[in-house]
């Protein structure tokens, strides 16, 4: 079973929470081999909701590395600017502030960050409420047009 068909598996097991498997991935640390799986909710990622799903997922984590030598398990926080990688990641994250980079019609970059204030998974549209100086302004992105989004860390 590779780690892709893992994670599949924990999404269904800890979906009814809301939550979001981002990545399963191996890391290592001095001499030890450590599965870390990344998670995300609508509400953020606390202590208390990495130590829930850890409970949730470890026999079937077990199950799965029944063979492999031994690892710690390690559930954390997808991270305060993880990409976006699908439209419902991106209407979890409604309210949150962003940063998304599209190819303008000239071929040129364009950047905006602001919150992210709508999600159309139907139309697959996003839309962003952004400063101009002190004047609000939105756009709304195609998702097919969007090369790159991601949560930002507003200074």
């Amino acid at each position: 079973m590779s780690l892709q068909v893992l994670q599949e598996n924990l999404q269904e097991i800890v979906s009814e929470k809301s939550v979001k498997i981002v990545a399963v991935n191996w890391e290592t640390l001095g001499s030890e081999k450590v599965l870390q799986v990344a998670i995300n909710h609508p509400q953020g990622v606390d202590i208390d909701l990495c130590v829930a799903v850890t409970n949730m997922i470890e026999q079937a984590v077990d199950d799965y590395m029944a063979d492999a030598e031994n690892f710690y398990l390690e559930v954390t926080s997808s991270g305060a600017e993880q990409p976006f990688t699908t439209l419902e990641e991106l209407e979890m994250g409604v309210g949150t502030f962003v940063h998304a980079e599209i190819e303008n019609s000239e071929g040129q970059q364009e950047q905006y960050e602001g919150i992210l204030t709508a999600v159309d998974v139907e139309k697959g549209e996003i839309e962003i409420e952004y400063l101009i100086r002190t004047r609000k302004k939105k756009i709304v992105l195609l998702y097919g047009e969007i090369q790159f989004i991601r949560r930002a860390i507003k200074f």
